[in-house]
């Protein structure tokens, strides 16, 4: 069997940031990987401006409860996580390939490495890569 890899996300108030559509990419990356064996963990700060009622939409699977800032409910994450490897993605961030958690398994299983990270690029607002 494959590993168990989870993957943390933490929120808070996306609906208030402009995030929305950038969260729903989120989510849609990673439940488009190839890799059978994923948790995604959807960490929210007790939000208030209906980034609740969008989880629900989406039928997420989350905990929403006040935290001591991003660093804290990352931490919440982690206690929670039963993967062996652990991801973070951040709620505005996405995975371009559908094979990229499978490649960084694979990379990480025949290196016995602990920690791998992959290429990526920063775009602006309007999809525009910037670097």
């Amino acid at each position: 069997m494959r590993p168990l890899v989870s993957i943390i996300t933490v929120t808070r108030n996306l609906i208030d940031a402009g995030r929305k559509d950038f969260f729903r990419q989120c989510i849609e990356s990673v439940r488009m990987q190839d890799y059978p064996n994923i948790e995604h963990l959807i960490i929210d700060g007790a939000s208030t401006d209906g980034t609740v009622e969008l989880l629900q939409e989406l039928g997420i699977n989350y905990i929403s409860e006040p935290d001591k800032g991003i660093h804290n409910a990352s931490n919440k994450g982690i206690k929670r996580a039963k993967g062996k490897y652990v991801a973070f993605l951040c709620s505005d961030d996405y995975y371009i390939c559908k094979n990229s958690v499978s490649t960084s398994v694979a990379a990480l299983e025949a290196s016995n490495g602990d920690f791998s990270y992959p290429a990526f690029d920063i775009v602006d607002n309007d999809g525009r890569k910037i670097q």
